[in-house]
């Protein structure tokens, strides 16, 4: 009799603890919108050339480009994908790429 109390007892623990310890489902909210994002680098636009360049087998390659002055022409800026997200999307977006080895599987997530 006390086995059958102590196994349901564990039984009943362990299904509440993976209920509660699984992740709940993000809402895929599209993809990641470099270009808006660098256009608007420190909360307002970049004066002269914005564009952006990457590395099309690494997600993790993305900057922003813009024109500077001589002697340095191209002034480049790493890409926050969680900060971009939260700008296109609103707070609380984060970002992840579907596969590191490809620049453009990023997506927005909440």
């Amino acid at each position: 009799m006390t086995y059958k109390i102590g196994a349901a007892l564990v039984i009943a623990l362990t299904a509440t603890s993976i209920s509660l310890a699984a992740p709940a489902q993000a809402k895929e909210l599209g993809g990641v919108d470099v270009l808006k994002y660098c256009g608007n680098i420190n909360n307002g636009p970049l004066q002269g050339t914005v564009g952006t360049r990457r590395d099309p087998g690494n997600a993790y390659s993305w900057q922003c480009t813009y024109q500077g002055n001589w002697p340095d022409p191209v002034h480049t800026k790493s890409v926050d994908m969680n900060r971009a997200c939260s700008q296109q999307h609103g707070n609380g977006a984060w970002a992840k790429p579907l596969d590191p080895k490809n620049a453009y599987s990023w997506r927005c997530y909440r």
